[in-house]
């Protein structure tokens, strides 16, 4: 592509004829025929490509693509390209140029000028996960609710750990490129132990990545402008680890080309977020594919299946904590794998795992389901209590209500407050409680018991 010149590149004469160049190397004299309309007004205007300054300055001064190539220490090849307008000079080749064939710095302004007018379109992706298990049929779910007609909200939902955000970044890199207008990026701190993000605050941010110059004093106002901005746009927004419904509605685009992609613990309400929002459960990882999983990560053989397999179970299926197990793994390579499973899938699995992530804080196993626990309600709270107490690995609301002294229906409402959280699972038998969650109420009712009322999960 020819690239037009900057104004200073384009100049009003009086005569057709290029004359040979003046002290200075003024860009003047270096000009093409002028449309019609320009000289029907007597005067024409005049425009250049950079490729032509460069040819046109080489040939006045007689030299070769060769000679020019050696003076200004870059190959041939690429001067032959910026002059043919395939290639645009980078800052550096760019002020060689202009020293060289004296141009008074005309083409270097020119690239920057450029630079400076071109306009950024976001691409905030967090680097894709390195690998992803078991996740062909979320996948195959994204992809066929985004492409829906009405403006599309996706939800990912799932408990701590499960491998949302993982699973959405993967997505949006595979199918950035459906989306010319910018891929976003926002984290909304739902569950980092961070006060969660304000609605505005984000606004404010997604509005000035979208090149607005003047941002609303208010939400609303805020909200208005980036429905009106993204109407007629192809985006794709990922709203990461969000808080609640409030939190996300005024952050939805307008218009019907782009995605809304969110990545939630809680159990989002469609009708609140958009009639239009659609739900992909993310549960944990089955014990062959977690097992699959160790065993491409530590390199281990078939023989040792069964065992992975256990790891996996003391893992509860969590892609995060498979990962801290691989890393406990690698870090002690001398030791039998037999011995580590011991510990990985033994009483203190908890212990150990949260050891391996202890580094990042908001990464740890612990942090991560504690955050969710403490949004429960007391009587919710109180179940799980009993649930990682009594180690109960399956419980119905008949369950509860005869083990804890309540009414049927107040014992539904509590599950469903888990099942809010995804703390529990529902399966066909009853609400699952996976271990590593079960073992999290345990060590808070242990730190309760020891008198610390700020982990007390249950009134």
């Amino acid at each position: 592509m020819m690239y037009g010149c900057h104004s200073e590149l384009t100049e009003t004469v009086n005569s057709s004829r290029a004359t040979p160049l003046a002290s200075g190397g003024a860009l003047s004299k270096l000009v093409k025929r002028a449309p019609r309309s320009a000289r029907s007004r007597g005067r024409r205007t005049m425009n250049v490509s950079l490729g032509e300054v460069v040819h046109r300055h080489r040939r006045l001064r007689g030299w070769t693509l060769a000679q020019l190539a050696t003076r200004v220490s870059y190959s041939e090849s690429m001067i032959c390209k910026v002059e043919k307008g395939t290639r645009t000079p980078d800052l550096a080749l760019a002020k060689a140029l202009d020293e060289v064939l004296e141009t008074g710095g005309v083409i270097a302004r020119t690239i920057a000028a450029g630079r400076a007018s071109t306009p950024v379109i976001p691409a905030q992706l967090p680097p894709p996960p390195p690998d992803l298990y078991g996740r062909a049929r979320e996948l195959h779910q994204l992809t066929e609710f985004s492409a829906a007609k009405r403006s599309p909200v996706v939800v990912l939902e799932g408990m701590a750990g499960a491998g949302k955000t993982a699973l959405g970044v993967h997505w949006a890199h595979q199918h950035a490129a459906s989306y010319p207008d910018g891929v976003f990026y926002a984290p909304l701190h739902g569950h980092t132990g961070r006060a969660p993000a304000e609605p505005g605050d984000v606004l404010a941010g997604l509005l000035s990545d979208l090149g607005a110059k003047e941002i609303p004093a208010t939400v609303d106002g805020r909200a208005r402008l980036w429905r009106s901005l993204t109407h007629s746009a192809r985006i794709l927004l990922i709203l990461d680890d969000a808080d609640s419904t409030e939190q996300v509605a005024p952050l939805l685009c307008g218009g019907s080309g782009s995605v809304v992609l969110i990545t939630s613990r809680r159990r989002l309400s469609e009708r609140t977020i958009r009639a239009a929002a659609s739900r992909i459960p993310v549960p944990p990882l089955s014990r062959d594919t977690a097992a699959r999983m160790l065993a491409d990560l530590i390199h281990a053989g078939p023989d040792d299946h069964a065992t992975l397999g256990a790891i996996a179970e003391g893992c509860s299926g969590l892609p995060v904590a498979l990962r801290a197990a691989v890393e406990v793994i690698r870090d002690h390579p001398g030791r039998a794998l037999m011995e580590l499973a011991a510990h990985l899938s033994g009483p203190r699995h908890l212990h150990v795992l949260n050891t391996a992530t202890a580094r990042d804080q908001d990464s740890g196993i612990f942090r991560m389901v504690e955050t969710s626990v403490r949004r429960l309600n007391p009587l919710a709270a109180r179940v799980l209590q009993v649930l990682g107490a009594r180690d109960i690995d399956v419980v119905t609301a008949d369950d509860v209500a005869d083990q804890l002294g309540i009414s049927t229906s107040d014992a539904e409402e509590a599950l469903v407050g888990l099942l809010g959280e995804n703390l529990v699972l529902a399966r066909p038998d009853g609400c699952h409680c996976p271990r590593l969650v079960r073992s999290v109420a345990r060590s808070l009712n242990a730190t309760s018991e020891a008198g610390d009322s700020t982990l007390r999960i249950a009134s």
